[in-house]
């Protein structure tokens, strides 16, 4: 059964992604109805001018979910065992998001908010102590490591904290993410909830702003003076937020604004 399929090769999403995604919303629409047959990948190929594999990437994508049964000599079907989409499946909106990434992957122009020199990296230096790191680890290595992160690191980093920040606290309180937009993360999916309030620097980091919008929160813009957020500011303009966004400057530093 050959329907037809819009591809838009402008837009970011891969080819392969785009035909995978338009045969589960013809079976979901019940365009394709379990036991109905797809065509073949050399014939698909040839009709949307796509290379095989880009076909057989859509193909196997499908297949391994369900959707799809491969029979052999007879052929692709829709799986004649799948249950039906309920509508709500069908026509649940996607929830756009605002958030935009720092660069599509290009080389990226100097001083943006965001990136560090990284041409001044030592990529040279780090390739040779990670492939030390790695002949000389054991079997340790290979298996999962604590989710919260290296414990002894961890315990570097309450030390840490006592000592520069005045901040008391253990080592089993403190969890080591993989980068600033990995502990918002955690951070709006263990503790807020769709609309909570929460207070943000303006001006502010433009990356939290981002990702505390895609977590569904209300962000409250709040000034800054010379010893960081206006607290009474805050408290005046929303009282009941129920979290903050600050400088990571030391208390009583000015933060630079770019």
């Amino acid at each position: 059964m050959m329907l037809p399929i819009k591809l838009d090769r402008g837009q970011s999403v891969p080819i392969y992604r785009q035909l995978y995604l338009r045969f589960r919303e013809s079976i979901a629409d019940g365009r394709l109805r379990p036991g109905d047959r797809v065509p073949a990948v050399r014939a698909l190929a040839a009709e949307l001018n796509l290379a095989r594999g880009t076909v057989e990437a859509a193909y196997q994508l499908l297949m391994g979910e369900g959707y799809l049964t491969a029979r052999g000599a007879a052929g692709t079907v829709v799986t004649p065992q799948l249950p039906p989409m309920s509508s709500l499946t069908r026509h649940a909106p996607f929830a756009s998001t605002a958030y935009q990434p720092t660069h599509a992957g290009a080389q990226p122009l100097a001083l943006q908010m965001g990136l560090p020199a990284l041409d001044a990296f030592p990529r040279k230096l780090w390739t040779r102590l990670a492939g030390r790191q790695l002949r000389q680890a054991g079997l340790e290595g290979l298996v999962y490591p604590d989710p919260r992160g290296h414990a002894p690191l961890r315990a570097a980093i309450a030390t840490y904290l006592g000592i520069s920040r005045g901040i008391t606290c253990h080592p089993e309180q403190v969890f080591v993410c993989a980068g600033y937009r990995a502990c918002l993360d955690l951070i709006s999916h263990t503790l807020m909830r769709q609309g909570d309030g929460c207070w943000m620097e303006e001006p502010g980091y433009f990356m939290a702003r981002n990702a505390l919008l895609e977590a569904g929160a209300q962000l409250v813009p709040v000034p800054v003076d010379e010893d960081g957020l206006d607290v009474a500011q805050g408290i005046a303009r929303a009282p009941d937020a129920r979290f903050a966004v600050v400088s990571r400057a030391a208390p009583g530093i000015v933060p630079v604004v770019f």
